[in-house]
């Protein structure tokens, strides 16, 4: 008969255990681990929707302290778990965008494609660094009645991001971006965002913040807020990241004040070249070690990435250190959107695992993650746009929402096995005896290359 691990609560623990003394022996197995771990999770976060309220909290539990689909080290303390995250503070609204040909561009009605999904700079980035494993806490405000609200949270749950510090305020506007794409580029666009209305006051996350490894703002959120943040991490020695949004925005970043105890408030800020033609920034003539540290000084930071499109990125350090990267080679580019939030989270992924930044090595990440967003319509390597995936759901109905999703994994896993072995196998079922089959495989081929 399959093993239930969630309903077989000894054989469980066991199997966490040993899968714990196997990693701690020999680190070759910890892929392979942490595969079976985050299957496993995935198995009772379903149980935890399927489950009456009375015990979700048991499984709820389960998946706070005990498994941790983001660390290779499987640590079993709770506490241990919540250090080392990425605090990410800004917007997540909906993009509608639409696309056209070159052909058409002198017409007002412009026939194309629209293509609309979960975006904003700070939502993207926690995205991306989010499918690579790293732990990711998002700050924002979200408006309670808007139609995107649930489905902006639905998105950040279902890539395990915490949405604990996620503020619901019932008196702000909608907001949302709506762009037009020619041949893949972007030529015009309106954001309405309700975080820059709002100052941000770090203190009220501290619990979080001071648990962070890395803290990235996006230029969304108002200079009050950015300045707020650098004050914070300077005074809790905590490295601050900020990226550019916009020509209209990216000055917030020149407006953070700076003094003798605090002259360089940024770790690293970015944005792309026309943002910092913007605030009279031109790479073209940041030649000399001299130039850079200028450049450097006036941001404020201790290194400025410029990337331009096509031709690439650069890195200005206040070293005075210039380096020039080619854009990454990618067979068939369907947008250019969202690459310069990838290229952030990589770096931000590359500095939370190796706690310090190569950017020769660094790259490697950076040229992973902008292939894989320009691959997509959306600006995100996971983005969603199909219908079904943004489907407007009322608020109050989130809990049912989440239920019937449920449903749908279980009726799908179920169907496909009738097809293969010719009867039903509940899902739960299955998934826990493949979870075993793996932990098992996994302990043998440790303890052989051992």
């Amino acid at each position: 008969m399959p093993v239930n691990l969630i309903e077989n609560k000894p054989l469980t623990s066991v199997l966490l255990f040993a899968g714990h003394f196997v990693s701690v022996r020999n680190h070759a197995a910890d892929v392979s681990l942490d595969f079976v771990f985050q299957f496993s999770y995935c198995v009772i976060r379903i149980k935890w929707y399927t489950s009456p309220p009375s015990h979700r909290k048991l499984h709820g539990l389960i998946c706070r302290y005990i498994f941790n689909p983001t660390d290779h080290n499987l640590k079993l303390c709770g506490q241990q778990m919540q250090e080392d995250i990425v605090c990410v503070i800004g917007a997540a609204h909906l993009d509608i965008v639409g696309d056209y040909d070159s052909r058409v561009c002198d017409a007002i009605d412009k026939a194309g494609t629209i293509v609309y999904s979960v975006g904003g700079t700070a939502y993207n980035i926690a995205e991306n660094m989010a499918q690579n494993s790293v732990p990711v806490c998002f700050i924002s405000y979200l408006k309670e009645s808007s139609l995107i609200t649930p489905i902006i949270i639905s998105r950040l749950e279902s890539y395990n991001i915490n949405t604990n510090h996620l503020l619901i305020v019932p008196s702000i506007g909608e907001s949302g971006f709506v762009a037009q794409r020619e041949d893949g580029i972007l030529i015009t666009a309106v954001t309405s965002t309700a975080v820059e209305r709002f100052c941000f006051s770090p203190e009220s996350y501290s619990d979080v913040l001071t648990k962070s490894r890395l803290i990235v703002c996006d230029c969304n959120i108002s200079s009050a807020s950015l300045n707020n943040f650098a004050r914070w991490a300077h005074e809790h020695g905590k490295k601050l990241v900020v990226a550019g949004v916009s020509e209209l925005k990216i000055s917030r970043i020149l407006e953070v004040e700076k003094n003798e105890s605090s002259p360089f408030p940024f770790f690293i800020v970015a944005g792309n070249k026309k943002e910092w033609m913007s605030v009279g920034v031109d790479i073209c003539f940041i030649l000399e070690k001299h130039d850079v540290r200028e450049l450097c000084c006036r941001v404020g930071a201790e290194h400025v990435i410029i990337t331009d499109s096509e031709n690439g990125y650069s890195v200005f350090s206040l070293s005075g250190c210039r380096r020039d990267y080619e854009a990454p080679k990618v067979a068939r580019i369907r947008s250019r959107s969202g690459a310069g939030d990838a290229l952030v989270a990589a770096v931000c992924y590359y500095y939370w695992r190796c706690r310090e930044i190569d950017w020769d090595k660094c790259d490697r990440s950076v040229a992973r993650f902008v292939s894989l967003v320009l691959e997509k319509e959306g600006a995100t390597a996971g983005a969603r746009t199909a219908p079904d995936e943004l489907k407007v759901v009322p608020y109050k109905n989130y809990e049912e929402y989440k239920e019937v999703q449920t449903e749908k994994i279980v009726e799908l896993v179920g169907s496909r096995f009738v097809k293969i072995f010719g009867y039903n196998i509940p899902a739960t079922e299955i998934f826990g005896f493949v979870g075993l089959v793996a932990m098992i495989v996994s302990a043998i081929l440790t303890f052989l290359v051992g």
